[in-house]
Order: C-alpha cells, then sequence, then structure tokens
C-alpha cells in the first residue's frame, strides 16, 4: 500500500473536525434557544447513560484494532483475517450490550420519564458498531470519511431546522444528533466489502485479543467515568437545568479539544507503523507533534477563558447565564486533556504499553466520582466542573510520570513550552483588551478572535520558534 501524505491526512482530519466544531455552532445556538436548560439537559442527561452501554459495546476495540491492523494494512489476507476477528467479538459485544440496557431501562425507577428518550440515543449503540471506524482509519482513508460525514451533517442540519420548533421536541433533537454523530456508519458498512475480503478462508483466532482489548477498555472505562459521570451525577443529584448548563458550558471546551485531538487521531497509525519499524523517525514525529499540541491547547485555553461570557451568551443564550463561570473553570482541561491523550495514543499505545493507558484514568475516575459527590450537591454544575480539572490534572500529571518509565525524556518535549506561555499571555491581554468596551455580536467575537490569532503567532514569530520558522520556510518553497 503506498504510504498517503501525512500532512493531507491531517488536513483531511482537522476539515471533518471542523465540521464537527461549526454544526454544533451553528446548531446548539438554535437548539439552546427552543429547548431551554431543561430540554438540552434531558438529552445530555439521556446520552450519558447511553454512553455507558456503548461503552460495553465498544470494548476499546477502537484504540486496539487501530493499532494492529495499521501494522498489517498491507497484507490483505491477514489484514481481512484480523478484521473478520475483531468483527465478530464487536457484535457479540454489542448483543451483550443491549440486553443489559433493556434491563436498566425497566429496572431503574429515574429512567421511566426517559425511556423513549433513552431508546432513541441508543441507536448511537449500533451505529458505531456498523461504522467500524478503525478500519478506515487504519487503512488512513479520511478523504471518505470526511466527506461522508460532511454530508450527514448538512442532512441533520436541514432536520434541524424544520423539525425542532418547540421546547418538546428534545426527542426529534436528539434523533438528529444521533443521525449527525454516527448515523453515516451505515455507510462505512456497506463499503466495508472495499476494504475487507470477507471471502478470505481463515479460522477465526478471537482468544489472543482479549487481553490487549481488555486492558484498553479497562481505561475506556475509567475515561468513560469521568468524562459522563458528570451529568449522569449532576442528573441523579440536581435536576435537568443544570445539566443543561454543565452540558453548554462544556460543549465549545470539548469541541475545541476535539480538534486539537484530531492531530493525534491522524498521527497515532503512523506513529505505530514507525514504532516498529524506525525508531528514528518515530521519536522525530513525536516530538513534532507534541509541539503542535502545545502550541495550540495553551492559546486556547487562555482565550476560552477570557471570551467565556461573548460566546456563552451568542452560543447559548441569554437563559444560559449560568454556564459562563463553568466555562472558564472548564477552560482548563484545554490544556490537561490534549496533553494526556497524547501520552495515550502517541506513546503508551504504539510502543505496546497499554497498561499504561489504564492508571492515569482509572486515578482520575476515582478522583472525579469522589470530588462529584463533595462538590455537585452544593455547586451543581459548576462543582461538576471543578471535580474535571481536578480529575484531568491529575490524570496528566501520572501520564507523565509513566512517560519517563518508557524512556522517554519529556524534558526535551517541553523545550519551547514558555514560548507559547509567553505568547498566550500576551495574546489574552490583547484580546481581553480590544474586547472591553466592544458589545457580543458575531463580528465584535471574530474581530477579537483575529486579533488574538495575529498577536499569538506575531510572538512566536519574535521568539524564533522553531516550528513557525518551518512552516514559514515551507510555505516560501510553495
Amino acid at each position: 500500500m503506498k504510504e498517503k501524505s501525512l500532512k493531507l491526512n491531517a488536513a483531511l482530519n482537522i476539515v471533518k473536525q471542523c465540521m464537527n466544531l461549526l454544526f454544533p455552532l451553528i446548531t446548539f445556538p438554535y437548539s439552546s434557544r427552543i429547548l431551554n436548560p431543561e430540554g438540552i439537559g434531558k438529552v445530555n442527561f439521556a446520552l450519558s447513560i447511553v454512553s455507558y452501554f456503548s461503552l460495553l459495546a465498544g470494548l476499546g476495540i477502537g484504540k486496539y484494532a487501530t493499532r494492529e491492523a495499521a501494522k498489517i494494512r498491507d497484507d490483505k489476507i491477514q489484514f481481512s483475517k484480523f478484521a473478520k476477528e475483531i468483527i465478530t467479538i464487536n457484535f457479540s459485544t454489542t448483543i451483550i450490550s443491549y440486553a443489559l440496557f433493556f434491563i436498566a431501562l425497566f429496572a431503574v425507577p429515574r429512567f421511566s420519564e426517559y425511556r423513549a428518550l433513552l431508546c432513541i440515543c441508543s441507536s448511537t449503540i449500533l451505529f458505531s458498531t456498523l461504522g467500524m471506524e478503525w478500519v478506515y482509519n487504519a487503512k488512513e482513508e479520511y478523504v471518505y470519511t470526511t466527506v461522508r460525514a460532511m454530508c450527514f451533517q448538512v442532512l441533520s442540519l436541514i432536520l434541524l431546522f424544520v423539525l425542532v420548533k418547540t421546547k418538546n421536541d428534545y426527542i426529534k433533537y436528539a434523533s438528529i444528533n444521533v443521525i449527525s454523530s454516527v448515523g453515516s456508519n451505515i455507510l462505512n458498512f456497506i463499503n466495508l466489502r472495499k476494504l475487507v475480503d470477507f471471502k478470505v478462508k481463515v479460522q477465526k483466532e478471537l482468544k489472543k485479543h482479549f487481553k490487549p482489548i481488555l486492558i484498553l477498555f479497562a481505561s475506556s472505562i475509567a475515561v468513560s467515568l469521568y468524562n459522563e459521570l458528570d451529568k449522569t451525577m449532576i442528573g441523579f443529584l440536581a435536576n435537568d437545568e443544570q445539566v443543561g448548563f454543565y452540558s453548554a458550558s462544556t460543549k465549545i471546551t470539548k469541541l475545541v479539544i476535539a480538534l486539537i485531538t484530531a492531530i493525534l487521531t491522524v498521527i497515532s497509525p503512523r506513529l505505530s507503523h514507525y514504532a516498529e519499524n524506525n525508531k528514528e523517525k518515530f521519536f522525530e514525529l513525536l516530538k513534532t507533534t507534541f509541539n503542535v499540541i502545545l502550541m495550540l491547547c495553551l492559546p486556547f485555553m487562555l482565550g476560552l477563558i477570557v471570551m467565556a461570557k461573548p460566546l456563552t451568551i451568542l452560543f447559548c443564550g441569554e437563559n444560559f447565564e449560568s454556564a459562563i463561570i463553568i466555562m472558564q473553570v472548564m477552560a482548563v482541561i484545554i490544556f490537561m486533556i490534549p496533553l494526556a491523550t497524547f501520552c495515550s495514543t502517541q506513546i503508551f499505545i504504539p510502543l505496546r504499553k497499554d497498561k499504561y493507558t489504564f492508571y492515569p484514568v482509572f486515578v482520575g475516575a476515582g478522583v472525579n466520582a469522589i470530588c462529584n459527590v463533595i462538590l455537585i450537591l452544593r455547586f451543581g454544575g459548576l462543582g461538576a466542573g471543578i471535580a474535571t480539572v481536578i480529575a484531568e490534572t491529575s490524570v496528566t500529571i501520572s501520564s507523565f510520570v509513566l512517560v519517563k518509565k518508557t524512556g522517554i525524556e519529556t524534558k526535551n518535549l517541553f523545550k519551547y513550552f514558555y514560548q507559547y506561555l509567553f505568547a498566550s499571555l500576551i495574546m489574552a491581554v490583547a484580546v481581553y483588551l480590544s474586547g472591553k468596551y466592544m458589545g457580543t455580536n458575531v463580528f465584535i467575537v471574530f474581530v477579537r478572535i483575529f486579533t488574538g490569532c495575529l498577536v499569538y503567532f506575531g510572538c512566536l514569530f519574535l521568539f524564533k520558534n522553531k516550528y513557525i520558522a518551518d512552516i514559514l520556510i515551507k510555505l516560501k518553497k510553495h
């Protein structure tokens, strides 16, 4: 198989993530004003419940399968054999997950008023399994996945404006969310025969996959616990309105994180390939990736803290003013999560240190659960935000402690950290001053963001940052 351009792959995945970013930016201002905090809260509470069953169906297969399939992607017979084995496991866990879901649906009293909503949201379990995104990631088929995702997002956008008209339309809103996020996966399933030869006669070896999958599954459980437990616990300990405030405050934060980690998603298969075949390229790509992550997450974090108020009012409406302080607190995870994800997907998994992915998130899940119980009862959504920041910080610190055990020198990775930090601080001051006496309309928000970008990258240019210099040199050549 011809090695595809990493730059093109990264660009395509960023386009895909930008669409994932733009879609909520277009739809959420509309839906939040129609459904209000309570309606948004109902949908997000239901999605948080379903996420646990999706987790069981997924069983940590995605990361493991992407890594292993990337190594044998040039061998069609071995690739098809591996794919058939993983598909068998995945469909089995999906059936088990649905069985447990329907038991919970009728056994938990709190779910009685959410049954219809939960059933709609549960379709994400089936569509995620049918999607088999790991096959396309391993084969680096980013053109196909990007175009497919964009088409379904446009369809969902049309459906939203046509169908969601009143605050009682939250079930329709949930259905449209399913279509936009995983509905296109049905096309993945149809297209799968072009990448996997199901006619290959091979004896399936399922047992050998269980141990690495279960290790990553344990890690995924912990990740899900501190990603979704917040909304679940707010729903049980507070009310739908507080879930709505919390969900609104995390919407932009999580979208920014998704944009940054899109780079990691693209590079992970290539790093797995280099880890086996070319250590020099592995370490060089690792260093470059880490600097790109630092270059992005620090200005995004400080920028969101400064811009929280106008973004919340513009994005969610006046009814969500209580979400502003939560968003400012939660902005810290824009720095923490990409760094922890970098350690997991770019170091531990390519180097086959799968167990190292589990320890940090296990610590984070425990910290988050304890902090949630203490803080949500007293502060509602804000308490959940504080708990998340504490948990994510513990995960990041734990991850870097374990990175040292792999033999990678982290000191070299942070060589340009202070350049990014100082440039981000100067940018934050500039953005704050540029908007101090202005309103919150769309034009002003974009002017402030553009000002911030100019100041930030201008500072890095003056600091003679190596990676900015490399970009400029390549641009001159073209």
